[in-house]
Formats: C-alpha cells, structure tokens, sequence
C-alpha cells in the first residue's frame, strides 16, 4: 500500500504536469501550505468588467461572458479558501454583478444562458427557449447566501435576497423531487434551513449502493468531507467505503478519471477532460486526507 507522501507526490506531478493554474494554486493551498492570495490572484483572470465570472470557470462551459453558474464557481472557490475580505474588487464585483440584475428573473437567477451556445460546452449547459434557463435552486440559493454573507445589510438588494430566502424556504419544505446539484446548492444555505428536511434532501441523493459508484451518482464525499460534519456518525460506514473505493480507483497517474463526456466538441472536451481531473483529485484528496486514509 502506498504511504501518504507517495499518494500525494503522484498526484502533486500530474498537477504540475497538467493543471490549470487556479487549479494548481488550489492544490498549493490544500497540500503545500500554499496561500489564498494566490488563488485569489488567478481568479481575478476570470472576472469579467460587469464583476460576473466567465471564461471556461466552470470547465464545462466555454463562455467568457459573465453567466450566473460560473459566477457561483467562483464564489464556491472563495469558501473554499476561506476568503473574507468583504472589500476586495473580487467581491464587490460578484455584489455588483449579482445586483445587476442580468440573467436574473422571476426570483431565480439562470443555470444557462443564451451566451453559451455560442461556445464549446457540455449538453447539460446549453440554453433552451422552452425552460428559459432557470431552476429552482442552482444556482440561486448559493448566491442568495453569498448575498447575505456579504452584502450591505441596509440595501434594498439585501432585503430581496431575503425575500427570495423565504420563499426558497417555503418551496424547499414542500419539494420532494431534487436533484444532486439542486441538494448541493442547498447546503450552502444551511444555517437557514430546517436540519431535518435539508438532511433528509441529502439522503435522498446519496448513493448508498458503492457498486454504482462508477456512474454519476452522489457519494458521501459529495456532502461530507470532514468529521465535523454533523451527518458523520449516521454515514461512517458509507465513509469508509468511499474510502477503500476512491484509493482503488486512482489511475496510474495517481488521479481519476471522470464519469461523464460531452459527445460534441471532442478536441475542447479533451482539454476540459484534464481540467476536472484536476478538481476531483483535490475533492477526493481532501475527502481522504480528513477521513485519515493519508497517513
């Protein structure tokens, strides 16, 4: 069995080799006492002027116009980092672009835009007439607790965001239908969420036959990546067999593979496709890391 440094020092060559840079400064963060100014520092290279992300953030989209779901990429990024600083021209520009009120309608801000048919990107992201581009809940409700973390608490846009709030929360109790990604965005507003429904949402979309876990389907580390996590005790047995499955299912390069393919613009997936290799392997290797399979 590999020990932890050769895990990581495999994974760490196949990122110099081939991750992106905000990838890399992400992977310099978690596993080499890297620094956020740095990720920060690259993220700014995917603001746009109106203060909205593009640019291929979301690796599944190639659009460089500011789109809402590439704008919550971004801010997904900054959690993750830990990034605080209410002031900075990052994300003020995120405030202003959210308040803006493009791709913005109906209480709901767009999963897709007209924008992205214009460029190479994955079949779950191009824009149909018919649905107009929206969803109940991804990407409005991580916005809505990016808006309320960080916004003027004094502004009309913050009493929207709080409307909005109430009315997510109303829908929430009575939808029993969600989907993976829907439940995700969820759990980014969970201090303002019944405990007992947003758990029971998570349950819903787990996976519990490991068997499946080849295909896309929620795993425990999709919601859960440290002890702290208050749903740790009643998943420890899916835990650790996430565990055994993810250190059995690295490739020879010490990453993984991806489970979903786009079926047009081959040469673009190609790049696209070592672009996620990158973001799941520091997923996964978080997920080991605080589960003590890295020792």
């Amino acid at each position: 069995m590999e020990s932890r440094n050769e895990i990581l020092e495999k994974a760490g060559l196949w990122m110099y080799r081939n991750a992106r840079p905000i990838t890399l400064a992400r992977w310099k963060y978690h596993f080499e006492q890297g620094n956020s100014e740095e990720v920060i520092d690259i993220l700014r290279a995917y603001q746009n002027e109106d203060g909205g992300f593009g640019h291929g953030l979301e690796a599944d989209s190639w659009n460089p116009n500011s789109s809402p779901i590439e704008t919550n990429r971004a801010i997904e990024i900054l959690r993750e980092v830990g990034y605080e600083d209410k002031n900075s021209d990052v994300i003020q520009g995120i405030l202003r672009y959210l308040e803006s009120g493009k791709n913005f309608k109906s209480n709901r801000w767009q999963i897709t835009v007209p924008e992205n048919n214009n460029y190479p990107h994955a079949p779950w992201w191009t824009y149909y007439e018919d649905t107009d581009g929206y969803s109940d809940y991804n990407p409005t409700a991580s916005l809505i607790e990016f808006i309320l973390h960080f916004g003027d608490s004094e502004s009309e846009f913050y009493l929207l965001a709080l409307n909005i709030l109430e009315k997510l929360k109303e829908d929430f109790i009575k939808n029993r239908n969600l989907t993976m990604h829907e439940v995700i965005c969820l759990t980014s507003l969970e201090e303002y969420l019944d405990d007992e429904h947003l758990h029971k949402a998570i349950d819903s979309v787990i996976e519990k036959d490991y068997s499946k876990w080849g295909g896309y389907y929620a795993r425990p580390s999709t919601f859960m990546n440290s002890k702290e996590n208050p749903l740790y005790e009643s998943y420890s047995s899916l835990i650790a067999e996430e565990v055994i499955y993810l250190l059995n299912t690295r490739n020879e390069e010490g990453v993984w593979e991806i489970n979903w393919e786009w079926n047009s613009y081959l040469e673009e997936f190609a790049i696209s496709e070592n672009w996620w290799k990158g973001e799941i392997a520091i997923q996964n290797l978080i997920f080991l890391k605080n589960f003590d399979a890295l020792q």
